[in-house]
């Protein structure tokens, strides 16, 4: 009988350790996430502000130099060199 006893006490040991583990790992990952989130959240307000700058560049040079817009080394212009 106390064999058993002991047996059952060890296994509920054991089980309480392995929540306790289980418990530490999820708040490390959960910990993960947190920190994921925020540097999404960084990168997509980076994107935000770079397409911003992008847009007021594009619209700044479009009306001085009435053209188009394509890349940051190529601009179509619809003016002739006469009209500016």
């Amino acid at each position: 009988m106390k064999r058993n006893y002991l047996f059952f006490l060890g296994l509920l040991i054991l089980f309480l350790i392995n929540i306790n583990y289980i418990e530490a790992r999820n708040e490390r990952l959960n910990q993960l996430l947190d920190r994921l989130d925020y540097l999404l959240d960084q990168k997509q307000a980076e994107l935000a502000l770079e397409q911003q700058i992008k847009q007021q560049v594009e619209e700044r040079f479009s009306s001085s130099l009435g053209g188009e817009f394509i890349g940051p080394t190529t601009w179509r212009t619809t003016k002739s060199p006469t009209d500016r």
